[in-house]
């Protein structure tokens, strides 16, 4: 891994996981046209050697450009109904939850998701926990945005996973 891919794999290196000793397995940038959105990385137990939805992990957005809490929350909405093929209306109730889960960010922020089971997550926002989400299949749902079989973003899924390297 080149020296900019290590520091931004240092971010999800830093999740709090207990006993779990963690290691990298790629970075992705996300862009928009021209404009870098983010950078992601995506970190694993040391014992695996690849990566599976079926187990922990930590998901890492290192903010390039500022979001409102209502961009994130919506978005993210938007892509959990498009996986679950159903409406946005259909996640009303996660909402609020992704209201307090995700505050407006700036240049420079981080997000650091731990995906501790299928139905639970932690969310940490510049080192400090922000909340925790208990609800039906959010690791699919949710992480699937990144990491899932019908990501928008194929390559930079790849990466993330360690499939193929980074640029």
């Amino acid at each position: 891994m080149s020296g900019l891919l290590s520091l931004i794999a240092a971010s999800c290196l830093s999740a709090p996981m207990g006993d779990v000793a963690l290691k990298p397995l790629g970075v992705a940038t996300y862009k928009k046209s021209v404009f870098k959105l983010y950078d992601a990385s995506l970190c694993t137990s040391v014992d695996k050697d690849e990566f599976t939805m079926d187990e922990p992990f930590v998901l890492a957005l290192d903010y390039r450009r500022k979001f409102s809490t209502e961009q994130i929350t919506k978005a993210g909405i938007h892509e959990m109904a498009r996986f679950a093929r159903k409406e946005k209306g259909d996640f009303e109730d996660i909402k609020p939850i992704f209201l307090e889960c995700f505050p407006d960010v700036q240049k420079g922020d981080t997000i650091i998701a731990v995906s501790d089971s299928p139905t639970k997550a932690r969310f940490y926002y510049n080192g400090q926990q922000s909340c925790e989400v208990e609800y039906p299949e959010f690791r699919e749902l949710f992480f699937g945005i990144w990491l899932g079989t019908e990501t928008r973003v194929p390559k930079q899924a790849a990466r993330l996973k360690g499939e193929v390297p980074a640029p």
